[in-house]
């Protein structure tokens, strides 16, 4: 077996041709930012932290709300409805979200 020296390049070589330019996919049409917005208002207003608040109140990994407050991951839209609807408050020793008649109280 003989091996034969390469030849000319194929025009379909990809070192013949300038490489194309790739555009990012575009982003969906971001529809969760209100509930961001109150997500991030609710965790302010707790005074909790986001670990706190996530696992304490929402149910839920610090990641996960960290990704939904940077909009890589879009709020599933029962926890939006529920955010709308959520309500803090702070007193001495407490803080209660409340929300269709169910409270969470964090003892302080």
């Amino acid at each position: 077996m003989s091996i034969k020296p390469a030849g000319r390049r194929s025009a379909c070589s990809p070192f013949t041709h300038p490489p194309m330019s790739v555009s990012p996919l575009p982003r969906p049409k971001d529809e969760s930012a209100d509930a961001r917005a109150r997500l991030s208002q609710l965790i302010a207003d707790s005074g909790l932290s986001i670990a706190e608040f996530g696992r304490t109140v929402l149910g839920r990994d610090e990641r996960t709300v960290r990704r939904w407050l940077t909009a890589n991951t879009v709020i599933p839209d029962q926890a939006a409805d529920w955010l709308a609807r959520a309500v803090v408050t702070v007193t001495t020793g407490e803080i209660r979200v409340e929300a269709d008649e169910v409270a969470i109280v964090v003892k302080r």
